[in-house]
């Protein structure tokens, strides 16, 4: 019983700190091959774990994780995104953050352009 109730509180825990990101969801605990559970603290995005996931999906899960903080302790500082020229439009289009974003990307431009 002891073990279900772990499972339980567990499982609670994740969901209350999941509830502040949008695309990101943490993975809290880890059941290992003997049944046991270990405690983990890994960020997932679309599946994968954000140390494996590509350059688009990391950048947009850190994005999240910014942003829930953000919200979550009431704090808004600009972010800066470097080497945006290697994200795609897909992954452009899908960042969403209440933050200032101040985007850099390698251009052919002679000039510094802010848009």
């Amino acid at each position: 019983q002891i073990d279900c109730l772990n499972k339980a509180k567990n499982e609670l825990l994740e969901e209350s700190v999941n509830k502040n990101f949008t695309l990101v969801k943490w993975k809290l605990f880890r059941t290992l091959k003997n049944g046991n559970i270990e405690d983990a603290c890994i960020p997932m995005i679309d599946g994968f774990d954000i140390g494996t996931a590509n350059h688009g999906r990391s950048v947009l899960a850190k994005l999240d994780i910014v942003n829930g903080l953000s919200k979550y302790y009431g704090k808004y500082y600009p972010v800066f995104i470097d080497n945006a020229e290697s994200l795609s439009s897909c992954t452009e289009d899908r960042i969403n953050i209440d933050n200032q974003v101040v985007t850099m990307k390698v251009t052919e431009s002679k000039e510094l352009e802010v848009k």
